[in-house]
């Protein structure tokens, strides 16, 4: 869950979170905007944030990326394009 999310940040150093944007608790629109607002530390508010969805339309790929993630990835994912991402 999106709360999860922004505990682990706080306890722990990522490079990259694969951020699903439908979970339970707080999704990840909002766990997303929580880390840029600095819910996460200050250290994590840039932090590369990728959207992970079964959706491929592309009105959403749109909307995550205007509302601040840094890529978009479909599920199930290409490990062909997740090693690009990484």
């Amino acid at each position: 869950n999106g709360e999860e999310v922004i505990t682990l940040l706080k306890k722990n150093c990522f490079d990259v979170v694969l951020m699903d944007l439908e979970m339970p608790v707080m999704h990840g629109f909002e766990a997303m905007k929580r880390i840029r607002d600095g819910a996460a530390g200050d250290e994590n508010r840039k932090i590369i944030i990728h959207a992970m969805s079964a959706h491929v339309m592309q009105t959403t790929i749109e909307k995550c990326i205007s509302e601040g993630f840094n890529g978009y990835i479909t599920k199930p994912v290409d490990l062909k394009k997740l090693s690009a991402i990484l």
